[in-house]
């Protein structure tokens, strides 16, 4: 009998070679996409039906170039994530704060579950839901190390709906000197709910106080 008589193929894990490029602003990034298709639905929706070759298709080394409309730096540490499994690992690892929301929001848009999870996870340990836990000083030390944009938590936070995030994201954004808050570009980018949010809840701590 041959060798290869009885060597059966792991459909699951029998990834064909196809490469693509992805495309954010000027940054290009070459992965496969058998592994973006099997960890993404919208991946997987996008390459099994790609678009017919046109002149006007933009293409690097052959290979076709898909556009993306996220941060580069995002689509960056979003990638690393799949395809290195030791880059964005669970709680309690160490994670730089903009990774955890850039992953967060392309796992959230991309519908890739584990990842989103795994962002949740992270985020749900610095922001806690229950007051005990905000007293103990970890979450104070990490707000007030001013390593992270009070903003873009509750923006991601209301964007991909986790909404658990918010109390504690809206007090701390809250307490902050309103006169700076509304002054500063990033208020004005705010949406004018999560604006009227954070005048209530800095009208309600001056009333307490």
């Amino acid at each position: 009998m041959a060798r290869n008589a009885s060597i059966q193929k792991s459909e699951a894990l029998w990834f064909s070679p196809d490469v693509v490029i992805l495309r954010a602003d000027t940054h290009v990034f070459r992965v496969f996409a058998a592994i973006l298709k099997a960890q993404s639905s919208v991946f997987a929706d996008m390459f099994t039906c790609p678009q017919p070759p046109s002149a006007e298709m933009e293409s690097i080394d052959g290979f076709p170039v898909v556009e993306l409309h996220d941060k580069p730096e995002d689509v960056k540490v979003f990638l690393k994530a799949i395809f290195d499994s030791s880059f964005f690992m669970p709680p309690p690892a160490v994670i730089e704060f903009d990774h955890v929301l850039g992953i967060l929001c392309l796992a959230h848009k991309y519908d890739v579950p584990y990842l989103r999870h795994r962002a949740l996870e992270h985020l749900g340990s610095m922001f806690p839901t229950h007051l005990t836990e905000y007293d103990d000083g970890t979450l104070k030390k990490l707000l007030s190390s001013n390593t992270i944009d009070r903003y873009a938590i509750i923006e991601t936070a209301t964007e991909v709906s986790a909404l658990w995030l918010l109390p504690v994201a809206y007090y701390d954004l809250s307490k902050q000197d309103m006169a700076r808050l509304i002054s500063s570009e990033r208020w004005k980018d705010f949406g004018e709910e999560m604006q009227a949010a954070c005048l209530i809840g800095h009208s309600s701590q001056r009333l307490d106080s």
